[in-house]
């Protein structure tokens, strides 16, 4: 454990001594001739110059935007990218010998391959045949330097710029290795190893076989300072607001909805369309040509229309008791011989002068047995509580179709009992009494009756399917047959003499 922590200490040495002063962890002295350096070798000559150019005052660093200051001191040639603003994409540009730039392909913003490479510092294995060919060298070791090109956050037509040093990996040594064997001469796999052995030694970085933990925690530290604001999780965020999702999202809300969500649609469209005014301007600007003169009273009797209200105590507790208004009892027969109950109760809250309501409703109510379930809302004021009744009233006699017995009771007051008959029943009894003041004549007319009088018979509860069946004796004069109807309104026995006869039994079938 004691010599972990002497590694930590010294690593972090080995740190702030790297800040501070690093050419004192070089063990050959720095070569100032530049022939024959690598851009790796030329940037840490250059990390040490500007580090030896550090104030003690530490207000301004010296040794940041390296790649930058090389780029601008050697003249070195570069790959350079640019960001469009909105969604004109990016493209690519090779500087030629005459300094001109000619601008390769432009790309949207939707393929990110590029893009991603060049976050991460590497080489595109697909941009490595491209940039062979062209007339300008932008390989320095293997690597290759972009200038990035910002013209997103610029107004006037000009861009922030930053360099990245593009560094080759596995695939792009790889397509270095095809090139270069695919030249028509037989290579065998000896020369393949030795081939791969020198492009690494000459790509990669010296490797450090110090057994020492100090090592590790050196390279993670260097590792965290390069890479903390480019992990996947701060990737992954970013991405939600880039140009390529906003283009997706303006297009999935240019969509239509799907069959299922027709209603959001209509909703989204309704929200986007603009409401025009249909008063014209001569109409809004009348009041100007012809304003009001309205002359302020002399004295106000401010007593009339004031209301004085007391001023609650500060220790005052507000009144949470509950007190009766109303109770509403409404019965009706249910399903299968059963009677439906259910019990409205309104109470008044005085503290906040608010209205509860409490449902008992029970689907097969038997006297002093309750089976029923209880629950309590809240309604609000007087009005909400009037358009709930009626709204449960509606509900409960299914608009008016079933008859429904209502019992209200009110605190000091006598109940009150209402019943609401049904719709078919009413029609059909009205069609019968109206039918049975007029003299039938003909078995038309006979037979309109017949159809009355199984309107009013399909409105009773039957447990089975009915079947009707009506016969017809010979046709009658119209003073026999005002007579017989006469009798009919005061003897039982008209249906005899009027040979109308209905037989009531269970069938399946309906005529």
């Amino acid at each position: 454990m004691n010599s972990f922590e002497r590694a930590v200490d010294y690593a972090e040495y080995l740190v702030e001594l790297s800040k501070q002063n690093p050419a004192a962890l070089l063990s050959n002295p720095v070569n100032t001739s530049s022939k024959g350096k690598s851009i790796h070798q030329k940037l840490l000559e250059l990390y040490i110059e500007e580090t030896g150019k550090q104030s003690d005052e530490k207000k301004l660093q010296c040794n940041t935007h390296l790649l930058r200051k090389l780029v601008r001191r050697e003249k070195l040639n570069c790959l350079i990218l640019n960001l469009y603003p909105g969604n004109d994409g990016y493209s690519l540009m090779l500087r030629s010998k005459t300094g001109v730039e000619t601008e390769t392909c432009k790309l949207p913003y939707e393929v990110t391959e590029l893009l991603d490479y060049i976050d991460d510092s590497e080489l595109p294995p697909f941009l490595v045949d491209v940039l062979e060919k062209a007339q300008v060298n932008v390989f320095y070791n293997g690597c290759v330097i972009v200038e990035v090109r910002d013209f997103r956050r610029a107004t006037n037509g000009t861009f922030d710029m930053q360099y990245v040093l593009l560094k080759p990996n596995t695939q792009t040594l790889l397509s270095d290795i095809n090139n270069l064997t695919n030249d028509g001469n037989v290579w065998t796999q000896e020369d393949l190893f030795m081939l791969e052995s020198k492009l690494l030694l000459a790509t990669e970085e010296p490797l450090c076989l110090d057994p020492s933990p100090a090592v590790v925690l050196v390279a993670n530290r260097q590792q965290y300072d390069r890479k903390k604001l480019n992990t996947p999780l701060l990737k992954r965020y970013v991405k939600k607001y880039n140009q390529s999702a906003a283009n997706r999202k303006r297009k999935f809300a240019a969509c239509s909805a799907p069959s299922e969500l027709k209603l959001h649609d209509f909703i989204s469209k309704k929200k986007d369309k603009k409401t025009s005014s249909k008063f014209g301007k001569s109409a809004v600007d009348y009041w100007k040509q012809s304003p009001v003169i309205l002359s302020a009273p002399e004295s106000v009797d401010v007593e009339r229309f004031a209301k004085i209200m007391e001023k609650p105590e500060k220790n005052s507790v507000k009144d949470n008791t509950l007190n009766l208004v109303e109770e509403h009892v409404l019965e009706r027969d249910g399903m299968q011989d059963k009677k439906l109950l259910a019990k409205l109760t309104i109470y008044h809250r005085p503290g906040d002068d608010a209205h509860l309501g409490e449902l008992y409703l029970d689907h097969d109510y038997i006297e002093e047995k309750s089976k029923g379930a209880t629950c309590r809302f809240l309604l609000g004021n007087k009005d909400s509580v009037k358009k709930y009744l009626d709204q449960f009233r509606e509900i409960f006699t299914e608009e008016g179709r079933r008859a429904v017995k209502i019992t209200t009771q009110r605190p000091g007051q006598a109940p009150i009992v209402t019943c609401t008959q049904t719709t078919p029943t009413t029609i059909a009894t009205a069609t019968v009494n109206q039918t049975a003041t007029k003299p039938v004549s003909t078995a038309a007319q006979a037979v309109e009756l017949s159809q009355s009088a199984t309107m009013s018979l399909g409105s009773l509860k039957r447990s089975m399917p009915i079947q009707l069946s009506l016969s017809i004796g010979p046709t009658l004069g119209t003073a026999q047959a005002a007579q017989q109807i006469q009798q009919a309104g005061t003897s039982s026995q008209a249906a005899n003499q009027f040979n109308l006869t209905c037989s009531l039994h269970p069938s399946t079938n309906h005529h």
